[in-house]
């Protein structure tokens, strides 16, 4: 079986050094350590292809420094790096992407690179994806998860870990170097794998890549590969299916939450310009904000559905892809919910307003 694996750590602990050791030794690591990891596996079984995307290869430097400018910069790239690594790993597994729509112009391009990137590329069974970047933020972990679930995959996470000035240094030897300062603040907001208190999180692994990678050390790592790939991520028990929809249920209303205060900003606003007397006016704010709490409620407890595809995409690709209909569909809600509140406040005799 094939397996997404997510290689996370501060920038200088080795990630991409131990994705091209892979490379280099897929192998002796995957063949000749079998009887080390006690694998009941025959000789004729299949040699396992490994694949990489590696963020700072597909993403420059300048790049980089022109998305810093903007939270959304970031975000849409991250989206269309998932869209695009959806669409190359089923192609490599020779399996039909369930992605909808066409990919974006920025995501034809990260497809060129991560094929670049592949040089050797074939349909596989037993496919190692390798994915680095510097998943500080447990979330940018989760959507990668989500995306082996669709595939029926593997999925594990290896974070690197070693001194900080041992990164630091090894940054400052690079062609190019990251500040020092972004380094150190990156160590207070390292979230990592905590498989006791998130599930899906059940195989990850914190490695000290303090010193060289040797075929010999990295044995506990192939077991957990080699485990989470014949676990597909789509096998999970009933308490990590409802932790999941919890994670995704807490996103969406979140969001709702977010896009739901606009909408009740603009609303305000309208009201002050339109109603004369700050009676009538005191009063339609007080019912305006308190149908906040009613919507958020609603789709929290499922009350007020929300359409699948929509849900489907915000999970798979975040709320930039689906912002504008989410809020279409917000404001739509709002409006017919404020409407009913207003007609059964009439009879305290509110001023009319439209």
């Amino acid at each position: 079986m094939s397996c997404i694996v997510v290689v996370g750590g501060l920038i200088g602990s080795g990630k991409s050094t131990l994705i091209d050791f892979f490379f280099k030794n897929d192998s002796e690591l995957f063949e000749k350590n079998k009887k080390n990891l006690n694998l009941n596996v025959d000789g004729e079984s299949k040699k396992k292809k490994i694949y990489k995307i590696v963020f700072d290869e597909l993403c420059s430097l300048e790049e980089q420094e022109e998305m810093m400018k903007t939270l959304k910069g970031w975000r849409n790239f991250r989206s269309d790096l998932l869209m695009t690594a959806e669409y190359f790993i089923n192609a490599a597994c020779g399996t039909e992407c369930l992605m909808k729509g066409p990919l974006t112009q920025r995501s034809q391009n990260l497809l060129t690179k991560i094929e670049r990137l592949n040089n050797s590329f074939i349909v596989v069974s037993d496919g190692i994806f390798f994915v680095e970047d510097n998943f500080y933020y447990r979330s940018m972990r989760y959507e990668w998860f989500q995306m082996a679930r669709r595939m029926n995959i593997g999925f594990c996470e290896i974070f690197l870990q070693c001194p900080l000035n041992t990164a630091v240094h090894r940054n400052s030897m690079r062609g190019y170097s990251i500040p020092e300062q972004k380094i150190r603040m990156m160590v207070s907001t390292l979230e990592y794998p905590n498989p006791r208190q998130f599930k899906w999180e059940k195989y990850s692994l914190v490695f000290d890549s303090s010193s060289e990678f040797s075929c010999s050390k990295l044995i506990d790592m192939i077991k957990l590969i080699e485990e989470a790939a014949n676990n597909p991520a789509e096998r999970m028990v009933n308490e990590e299916k409802l932790e999941a929809q919890k994670l995704c249920s807490m996103s969406v209303v979140h969001q709702a939450d977010k896009i739901l205060r606009k909408i009740i900003g603009k609303k305000i606003v309208f009201l002050k310009e339109n109603i004369f007397t700050a009676e009538d006016f005191e009063s339609l704010v007080e019912l305006t904000i308190s149908i906040r709490q009613d919507i958020l409620n609603g789709i929290r407890s499922r009350i007020i559905p929300l359409p699948e595809e929509l849900l489907d995409n915000f999970n798979a690709f975040g709320i930039e892809k689906v912002h504008k209909e989410f809020e279409e569909i917000l404001i739509e809600i709002f409006d017919n919910a404020w409407q009913e509140k207003r007609f059964l406040a009439s009879g305290n005799d509110i001023g009319e307003t439209h």
